[in-house]
């Protein structure tokens, strides 16, 4: 059973949708559950056969409990051996609760963490990153290095998208603690704005912050690793999911309270303002942060002062499971900006090139003391809000049209039918990316945990030292 996020420890097993016997994809909805708050589906993480159900549809199952045996073939022998606590009581469950869920590095895990950190010494002659964490040399965190190339853009909606599916596994398979907010469908947003930015400028981002990271240039390594926990993480493990970042290349870790980033962002400009020296802001922000006070705050801000910021609404149409047009009046939220005497314009959300070029024009304003722009990238999200929701209020049909216009599948039809790329080429661009990935999932599960001194490293105590 998947740790469904937020509190919820415990659930009902409801309908079973495979049957034994069945074959299973990665990906199936294996069985749906009701937690206090919803009914959520439960996905398979891995491919195979479902041979025996062990938790039938009416018994209560706690987080990490087995609820199921799947095998490669319908001939391979299963364990009939009972296993540990599968269904419990609520007095039970609420005891398991309590205890431990997770474990720490077992010593296998030191000594690959150990291995890996020496073929990181004699690869590159430089200090491992356990050791490094935290510091500006830390070269085995580094970022891929920003290309120009005709697939760039293409490359980096890749990386999202396949960090944000393998992520979604891992979190399925009980390795990954904490919760998630995916990316999937957004792509075009994050990888078309960084484009026009330098390191030294400045980006601020939400919960949903995997994307705006990597295309900021943020290490897939180092992202990963934080959402594990790990010391090697870009924030030592402290930050998780949605507190991601890395001053080094201008990502402020990421804020998980609705709104919070744009006044900030606003003060970042300010500063970039009086020094002068041609820095940046950019504040990505969804639909819903825009009925916030600091919304209005933050913009009102920024032009009254000229300050040079780029506010991305990224409207994925939904604010968790509220529809944007049962909270606004207005069609789109860049109409706002005329309110603040700063442009607004809206933005096809899944066409990169086009998000390319507004960012681009919008960050040369503010580059050159023009003032703040508004932008609204029109765009859709994949999944729900969180893990813990299955996104059942939207319908099946809405979901198809915009998957129909996915950001991916609309850059790489135009770089084939171009003649930039073609279909082999681009075959061999997913395998690197998927290396690459996979590379980042080694070396987080290889780090150490953060040390119980580590507490208090990086903490400010008001009154001390």
């Amino acid at each position: 059973m998947p740790d469904l996020g937020q509190t919820t420890t415990e659930c009902v097993v409801g309908v079973w949708i495979k049957q034994v016997g069945e074959r299973v994809e990665r990906g199936d909805t294996l069985v749906e559950v009701e937690t206090d708050k919803t009914v959520v589906p439960v996905e398979a993480f891995c491919s195979g056969y479902l041979r025996k159900i062990v938790c039938p549809s009416g018994s209560t199952v706690v987080t990490g409990a087995p609820i199921a045996i799947l095998s490669s073939s319908l001939d391979e022998p299963v364990d009939e051996a009972p296993l540990e606590s599968p269904a419990r009581s609520s007095d039970q469950s609420a005891a398991a609760a309590a205890s431990p869920a997770r474990r720490i590095d077992s010593p296998p895990e030191q000594k690959a963490a150990s291995a890996l950190a020496a073929k990181h010494e004699r690869r590159t002659g430089s200090e491992s990153p356990r050791r490094a964490v935290g510091r500006a040399d830390a070269k085995a965190v580094s970022a891929p290095t920003k290309s120009e190339s005709p697939t760039s853009l293409y490359e980096m909606m890749l990386r999202i998208r396949r960090f944000e599916e393998r992520v979604y596994y891992l979190f399925l398979e009980g390795g990954m603690p904490g919760t998630i907010h995916l990316y999937l469908g957004q792509e075009a947003i994050a990888a078309g704005v960084c484009a026009s930015l330098n390191d030294s400028d400045f980006v601020t981002s939400t919960h949903r912050a995997h994307g705006h990271a990597l295309a900021k240039g943020v290490a897939p390594r180092a992202i990963m690793a934080e959402l594990f926990g790990k010391q090697t993480g870009c924030c030592g493990g402290k930050g998780g999911s949605m507190h991601v970042g890395d001053m080094r290349v201008g990502m402020v870790p990421s804020l998980a309270v609705v709104g919070a980033g744009i006044p900030i962002a606003a003060g970042l400009a300010l500063a970039a303002k009086r020094r002068g020296n041609g820095q940046v802001a950019v504040c990505f922000f969804g639909d819903g942060a825009a009925n916030e006070g600091t919304f209005h705050e933050g913009l009102n801000m920024a032009a009254v002062w000229d300050l040079p910021v780029v506010y991305v609404c990224e409207n994925n149409q939904y604010g968790a499971s509220t529809h944007v047009s049962k909270v606004m009046k207005l069609a789109d939220v860049a109409s706002r900006a005329a309110a603040y005497g700063m442009p607004g314009q809206v933005v096809d959300g899944n066409d990169v090139n086009a998000v390319r070029q507004a960012a681009g024009e919008a960050i040369e304003r503010a580059r050159h003391g023009a003032g703040p722009t508004l932008l609204e990238c029109k765009t859709y999200r994949y999944s729900g809000h969180s893990r813990s929701d299955p996104g059942n209020y939207r319908p099946k049909e809405e979901v198809a049209l915009w998957k129909e216009r996915d950001p991916l599948t609309v850059e790489g039809r135009r770089l084939l039918d171009a003649g930039v790329i073609d279909e082999p080429g681009l075959a061999r661009l997913q395998e690197r990316v998927d290396a690459e990935i996979e590379d980042a999932v080694e070396f987080a599960r290889a780090s150490a945990q953060p040390a119980p001194d580590d507490v208090e490293r990086h903490v400010y105590w008001e009154g001390g030292t």
